[in-house]
């Protein structure tokens, strides 16, 4: 509270909530839950959230009527939540916040990926952005129609094709890697380049992350552990040798 200058905090989230074993921590006596009830009796927090990438655990979570929001990922290329999660959060009146609207930064068409969101009623979104012109972008979407035309559904299903087990939802349930690869670093360079440029690549951070991807043994334990069946180590070697190439346009 201190260190963000408030004495109150409306929405206090549980984060990055991967399996049942999380979140039978998070209710075990001396969890999470048991602090976070106090300090709504104490005033300090009005409601209760959780966050998680697994749509099977948050439909189990609203089924306890616990927590008072759900923040699920959604967006025209992780759709998912529309069909299940989030009409039963509705139903059980629970907040929707919906995260990673541009997935992670691979979406480059706010306009797109902020009207089909918005399109869901009951939803709110947090998208990130990094320059005032695309804030400003974001605000013209917020306040227009979020009604697709027959053009942006045709967009949105070749861009679902293009990308099709192709992204990282930047969720790490992968990790720990034994090589210690940063993962969701390493897949998600081409969309990195092109948001923050050649310096990126030029940094010790990046160079570091690469020569860590070289040493990937090609185990498959991240394969087992992602929840969106993304084949990792043939994506990281498809990436570094793009990169080996000059990272040419494609």
């Amino acid at each position: 509270m201190n260190n963000l200058q408030r004495d109150h905090i409306e929405l206090y989230q549980c984060h990055f909530v991967k399996d049942e074993e999380d979140y039978q921590r998070i209710l075990a006596k001396g969890g999470a839950l048991e602090g976070m009830l106090r300090a709504m009796d104490e005033g300090l927090i009005g409601h209760i959230g959780i966050t998680s990438h697994s749509l099977d655990l948050l439909e189990r979570i609203l089924d306890d009527d616990i927590f008072e929001a759900i923040m699920v990922c959604f967006s025209f290329l992780e759709p998912a939540a529309r069909e299940k999660v989030i009409p039963k959060a509705l139903q059980k009146n629970a907040g929707v916040i919906a995260m990673k609207s541009f997935s992670g930064g691979v979406l480059d068409n706010p306009e797109l990926a902020l009207k089909y969101v918005l399109s869901c009623p009951g939803v709110v979104i947090i998208p990130g952005v990094e320059t005032g012109e695309l804030f400003d972008r974001n605000w013209r979407v917020f306040n227009g129609s979020y009604q697709l035309n027959i053009e942006e559904k045709d967009a949105i299903e070749e861009i679902r094709r293009r990308y099709d087990k192709m992204f990282c939802r930047r969720c790490d349930y992968c990790q720990p890697c034994s090589e210690e690869v940063p993962i969701q670093s390493i897949l998600g360079i081409r969309f990195a380049l092109k948001r923050f440029g050649e310096a990126f690549l030029k940094t010790d951070w990046f160079r570091e992350a690469v020569e860590k991807a070289r040493l990937c043994a090609e185990c498959g334990e991240c394969v087992d552990r992602c929840p969106y069946d993304l084949p990792i180590p043939e994506l990281i070697k498809k990436n570094l040798e793009w990169l080996d190439r000059g990272h040419p346009e494609e």
